[in-house]
């Protein structure tokens, strides 16, 4: 087996290559010889033989160990801290790009708990990969390594798991990240549970009623997809295509405070981080997605829709009040924004748009034909929510039961 090598030295270049049994650097870039280094180099120092054995790199820079992702994307791996970098492992030594500041962003952290998914079953090592790039308001990774080492590794933003450590007196969301790798580098966050991408077929009996209910639709008799979704967390998508219509759920990550106890859910939604903090310890993806969602919910989840924390659910017709018998009415004419539903912590605001509201005597709040609109701190219309169409007919609302949520937009 080859030695390990420091290539902290002023000669660093020289034995990175010459480990190799090679000599004579500078090469020249486009020669066959620094090509058939750079082969060596990433056969020895590939990324997966480390993940998969846990042997590491015969090539260190002090404590930092160098690997190779690809042509021009290597990684420094310092304790369970990852850190890509957008060159080859000469240049990028020769650079001093393998010099780890303190307050480098991680690209990842190296996990060795955490079940393994079908693809992953062979690796010793997991990667809890940081979502954030340079387009989140906050410090990003030099190198964003999401989809380079496979899309089988779980991800979260950093930004957003940092947002549960951050502090009223803390400037911006950066000390809070901080916060958060550290515990991360202490192993006081571990992985509990992560599922890839999800994609569920409809099964024949679902797809014979959702042909129906198209054809229906197209008879302009206009309802909810008369099918619930076989787990929680899971939404139809491609429904104007009643031949690709499928479920889906975002690869999502339940981490556990090991010190606080804190249990939180990670994943995406359309196309943002979020994070949550659940009501309870649980073990499984399934079982996180399960305590988020409101009772009233899991009884009759039929034509039941999302958007962020907020579901809206068919309310039956016969029970609509009359309006001299609600303690409130609302309409988009009399109510320019909409109506805001309850604000959780952390998270925007969702208001409803309808020409009939009304507000029970009991505090319920119906909508018809209702629209939910998510809205920044500005009152403006925020990218992280498409608006969202009820459809016909009246809707109540009901908020998951997170402790508190945050969302990230600018993240792979």
């Amino acid at each position: 087996m080859t030695s390990v090598m420091d290539v902290n030295s002023p000669t660093s270049m020289a034995k990175v290559l010459s480990i190799f049994g090679r000599s004579g650097y500078p090469f020249d870039g486009n020669s066959e010889e620094w090509q058939r280094t750079q082969d060596v180099l990433r056969e020895k120092c590939d990324i997966h033989n480390f993940l998969r054995k846990n042997e590491k790199s015969p090539i260190k820079n002090g404590d930092n160990y160098l690997y190779s992702i690809r042509e021009e994307l290597s990684a420094v791996v310092r304790g369970r801290m990852i850190y890509g970098i957008y060159n080859d492992i000469p240049c990028a030594v020769e650079n001093g790009e393998t010099n780890i500041g303190k307050n480098d962003v991680p690209s990842g952290v190296i996990l060795t708990e955490g079940t393994r998914t079908k693809a992953l079953k062979d690796y010793r090592l997991l990667v809890l990969q940081n979502g954030d790039t340079d387009e989140v308001d906050a410090p990003s990774p030099d190198a964003n390594l999401v989809g380079e080492l496979g899309d089988d590794f779980p991800t979260v933003s950093f930004t957003c798991l940092g947002r549960f450590y951050g502090k009223a007196s803390d400037a911006n969301d950066e000390a809070g990240t901080k916060r958060a790798i550290k515990k991360l580098s202490d192993g006081e966050l571990v992985l509990v549970d992560y599922t890839p991408d999800e994609h569920v077929k409809l099964t024949s009996s679902e797809k014979k009623k959702y042909q129906k209910w198209w054809l229906d639709c197209s008879k302009n008799k206009p309802q909810s997809p008369p099918i619930a979704p076989p787990d929680m967390g899971l939404t139809l998508i491609g429904i104007r295509d009643p031949d690709s219509v499928q479920w889906h759920r975002s690869a999502t990550v339940v981490l556990l405070d090991t010190k606080t106890k804190m249990c939180m859910l990670f994943g995406q939604d359309e196309g943002s981080y979020f994070g949550c903090e659940l009501p309870a310890e649980v073990k499984t993806v399934g079982e996180a997605y399960d305590v988020l969602a409101p009772e009233a919910v899991k009884k009759n989840p039929l034509g039941v829709k999302r958007q962020g924390e907020w579901f809206a659910m068919p309310f039956p017709d016969d029970k609509v009040p009359e309006p001299q018998d609600c303690i409130a009415l609302f309409n988009a004419k009399d109510c320019e924004h909409g109506l805001c539903l309850p604000r959780p912590v952390g998270s925007n605001s969702h208001f409803i748009e309808t020409q009939d509201g009304r507000i029970l005597k009991d505090g319920t709040i119906i909508a018809k034909n209702p629209t939910l609109v998510h809205k920044n701190e500005n009152n403006e219309r925020s990218n992280e929510h498409e608006d969202m169409s009820a459809g016909p007919g009246w809707y109540t609302f009901h908020c998951n039961t997170a402790k508190r949520s945050y969302s990230v937009e600018g993240v792979d």
